[in-house]
This record gives structure tokens, sequence and C-alpha cells, in this order.
């Protein structure tokens, strides 16, 4: 699935998830239609460097639900660091859409455990 070239995130409900803030190390995805397909989101390589790097499980905990995904290195490109598998069965089981904003949350740094803060689009 194609990004479209006019993919823009919806700026109010970026907006609402820019107001998010922890003590807690966290990084925000915009949900684009083609992590809803075949692709996946980064994690950035600084929270895997530095918090994950005994583990390639993580888990999600979102509105009384858990999701246990993996994720992967990409050694050709030394940078990149994705959810694999699992990663399907959160977009679906939580009714994801483009342009929705999640904020994953490091709440459990031994275990790799993330709250997930969901703003959806309203449009």
């Amino acid at each position: 699935m194609a990004i479209p070239r006019d993919f823009e995130p919806d700026e109010e409900t970026l907006k609402e998830a820019k107001k998010f803030t922890s003590e807690n190390p966290f990084f925000m995805v915009i949900i684009k239609p083609s992590f809803l397909g075949d692709r996946r989101p980064c994690i950035p390589l600084f929270l895997v460097k530095n918090y994950l790097q005994k583990t390639h499980i993580v888990t999600f905990k979102f509105g009384g639900g858990a999701w246990r995904l993996k994720f992967l290195h990409y050694t050709k490109y030394k940078t990149a660091v994705k959810f694999s598998t699992g990663w399907g069965p959160f977009c679906r089981e939580c009714k994801l859409k483009a342009r929705d904003v999640c904020i994953f949350e490091l709440i459990n740094k031994e275990d790799a455990v993330f709250d997930v803060h969901l703003f959806r689009c309203q449009i």
C-alpha cells in the first residue's frame, strides 16, 4: 500500500498529541495508511540503544488489553528498527486508522512494557 503523496497528519490531532508529557521515555507515531498494511513504523534508535538492548519483544498496553510485539533490527540500514510480529493484530484490535497518532510510553524498562496513548483523528 503506497502512501498517498498528499498524506498529511491531521493538525488538530497532532497538536493534542504534542501536549503529552512524561518522565518516562516515549515516542510518537503518526499512523500512515501503509502502517495498516504491510509496512511498519520505526522505533527510535535512542530508545532501543538505551532501554531495549536485552530484548526483541515488547508489550503494548491499551484500553485494558495487552499485545506482545517483536521488533527487528534491519542490519542493511543499521539505523532501522521496526515492529514486526504482532503489529497487525494490535492495529486491527485497537481500530487504528490513518492519521491517528500513537504515543508509546515506556512504563517498565525491565520488562519492556509500553502504555499506548491514542489520539484519534476526527476527520
